[in-house]
């Protein structure tokens, strides 16, 4: 598409900026959805980074419950009402 015929009454050197224009506006759309991908995977990670953070804190609990002596099965019960959480 030839942006002279599009605009016949201006100037040979005004084409060049909007050729560049034209250009720009076309590799942005292809470049948007390439960016809200990345925000995505960004929040993606983000979630895993807490949900890691978490099973840390109760891996600790874990560690805690049993040099207090808290039997096993509770603290497998205990467990895995956390997770259904």
């Amino acid at each position: 598409m030839d942006p002279i015929k599009l605009l016949p009454n201006l100037p040979d050197w005004i084409s060049i900026p909007v050729a560049i224009t034209m250009v720009a506006l076309h590799l942005g759309s292809h470049l948007k959805p390439v960016f809200q991908n990345m925000g995505v995977q960004s929040q993606t990670v983000k979630r895993k980074r807490e949900e890691l953070e978490l099973l840390k804190i109760q891996f600790e609990l874990t560690e805690i419950k049993q040099k207090l002596g808290m039997p096993v099965a509770e603290q497998a019960k205990d467990l895995m009402a956390k997770i259904e959480l």
